[in-house]
């Protein structure tokens, strides 16, 4: 791989984890205003089931974290030296 292509991979991860942790705070704000007393994670204004997508954001930020930290690890390895 060569060095542009890591530095642009490398910004994408990085917008992609700001996005999944500002997408991860609206779905907590929604879970504090728009639920019933019926069930404790479906809206009342969408009827969309945000723990689901509570879940999903912490697993993406999980793993875009690691993705990160293991390409600055191995970034010797990923790319070319010329």
């Amino acid at each position: 791989m060569q060095s542009k292509w890591y530095k642009r991979i490398q910004i994408l991860m990085v917008i992609l984890l700001l996005y999944c942790t500002l997408a991860m705070l609206d779905v907590m704000v929604s879970l504090k205003f728009e639920i019933g007393d019926e069930s404790p994670c479906i809206s009342t204004l969408t009827g969309n089931d945000l723990c689901f997508g509570l879940v999903c954001y912490k697993v993406a930020i999980g793993v875009l974290l690691v993705t990160i930290l293991l390409s600055i690890f191995l970034k010797r390895k990923l790319v070319k030296q010329v």
